[in-house]
């Protein structure tokens, strides 16, 4: 089971760039067409969350009994 977690570690952060990249995308196109969507606000949190993500998995493993997720809304 480790290996498949240090496995996930290694690609999380490059899909989930993949992904970032894709909404910033998606951001620009609908911002020219209408600045005050309300979608824009959810594809920049959902931009923040992936970025969290990101500098969770990258950070070192803490060892733990008992880790925890923290997420910040």
């Amino acid at each position: 089971m480790p290996q498949q977690d240090q496995q996930t570690r290694d690609i999380t952060p490059k899909t989930l760039g993949h992904i970032r990249t894709a909404l910033e995308q998606v951001f620009v196109q609908i911002s020219n067409i209408s600045a005050q969507d309300p979608g824009l606000q959810n594809i920049s949190q959902m931009r923040n969350c992936i970025n969290k993500t990101i500098e969770a998995v990258n950070k070192p493993p803490q060892h733990s009994q008992h880790p925890q997720l923290q997420l910040h809304y």
